[in-house]
């Protein structure tokens, strides 16, 4: 009997030191969890730590008489009131003292000029193909595209709804890119033009262009490919700096006879900035070559008679575009050609340097869709296209940098 009492006793003495134990189990918080780590990197606050939870055991052990959904409860609020002691005796500076802070460094945006300081990184400057084609299937139709939340589909530019949809696209893409986007009416026909400013106080403009306008069709090489071309430079140079300001125009009307680049040649006359203008690269059909042999033009001459005639300094403008393609290692091959059959024409007529760069158009290998209904985006090489929009990024960010003119 004796022997039946003694281990009840055990028993019963057992139970209560289990029952305490319980009592004694703290649920871990985040912000208990946080407060450990601090401890932990911090030794000199390991006493004042043991010190609260001792008071903690304390507590607890004092309520062993109370149901295990009392217990449960309390343990609850008891022990974040013994936590949120510790944390107010703890100098909020210091705590805020012991938490790992990361210091960002804020963004720094390269000048065209620090970049091109390094040898070889013209080479760097390229055209992204992925978005030439994606935007080409958007600005000829091929695809529909979301402008001003309402899905569109563009078409033929040969009349005013067409090109009016045309400029909402372009104006949505070049905002989206930080360009201050306006329009020019002249009376006949709307010029679209896209500005970034440089931060050299010294206001001189370099010109790219290309012509919105098409004939009875989509368009696609002629010029779609200029158009899209133009705004593929824009983002490959969307986070440099510039000395000089970047002004892309989308020309109307090229198709009529050059109206709409004539009368942005006579404005500039007008408001006296042909001493600005350091000179416009325009961007002609693209997207073509038949042959696979990566010729293209980069005219800086008109052929008037038996002769071809040099155009002021335009020729110093093809120099930058083949110095620009023999530090990328291009395969693009120039062959010569003169003429006066593009929008580069109206700024010559302004006496300001001007050459359009385009596929190999008076060299055996035009397009044969030119001018027709076939001209889609079928016909295009996006791989030749890509090549020459890569050329003329790096031309166009050498010659918006002071040291590089």
């Amino acid at each position: 009997m004796c022997k039946i009492l003694i281990i009840f006793n055990i028993m019963v003495f057992a139970a209560c030191q289990n029952a305490e134990s319980s009592q004694h189990k703290i649920k871990r918080t985040g912000k208990q969890e946080a407060n450990t780590q601090q401890q932990d990197q911090n030794p000199s606050n390991n006493n004042s730590s043991q010190g609260d939870a001792t008071s903690g055991t304390n507590q607890a052990s004092g309520n062993q008489g109370q149901s295990q959904d009392e217990t449960d409860e309390d343990s609850g609020t008891g022990s974040e009131d013994i936590v949120d002691q510790g944390d107010e005796e703890q100098d909020p500076e210091d705590q805020e003292n012991n938490e790992d802070v990361v210091d960002t460094p804020p963004k720094v945006i390269p000048t065209a000029g620090q970049i091109l300081d390094q040898p070889g990184t013209l080479a760097l400057i390229q055209a992204d193909q992925a978005f030439i084609e994606q935007k080409m299937r958007e600005f000829t139709g091929a695809m529909p595209v979301l402008i001003a939340d309402t899905q569109q589909t563009l078409g033929s530019r040969n009349n005013r709804q067409g090109k009016d949809l045309a400029l909402e696209f372009l104006r949505q893409e070049y905002e989206a890119l930080g360009f201050v986007v306006s329009l020019d009416n002249y009376g006949t026909g709307v010029n679209f033009i896209a500005e970034k400013k440089g931060k050299s106080a010294e206001s001189r403009v370099l010109v790219l262009g290309a012509h919105y306008d098409s004939v009875a069709t989509v368009g696609a090489d002629d010029d779609a490919s200029g158009i899209i071309g133009s705004l593929a430079i824009a983002q490959a140079l969307v986070n440099m700096e510039f000395d000089y300001t970047l002004r892309v125009l989308a020309f109307d009307e090229e198709e009529l006879g050059l109206i709409g680049s004539t009368s942005y040649g006579n404005s500039i006359q007008a408001n006296n900035e042909t001493g600005q203008i350091i000179g416009a690269i325009i961007l002609e059909m693209l997207g073509f070559d038949g042959n696979n042999d990566s010729a293209f033009h980069i005219v800086d001459c008109r052929f008037i008679g038996d002769e071809d005639l040099p155009e002021g300094n335009s020729g110093k403008l093809s120099q930058v575009v083949l110095n620009a393609i023999n530090l990328s290692a291009s395969a693009l091959q120039r062959n010569d050609a003169c003429t006066d059959r593009s929008d580069h024409t109206s700024f010559w007529n302004q006496n300001i340097p001007a050459v359009v760069l385009s596929q190999d158009f008076f060299g055996g290998d035009s397009n044969p869709c030119y001018h027709d209904a076939c001209d889609t985006i079928e016909m295009i090489d996006y791989t030749f296209m890509a090549s020459i929009t890569s050329a003329a990024a790096m031309t166009v960010a050498s010659l918006l940098t002071s040291a590089q003119e």
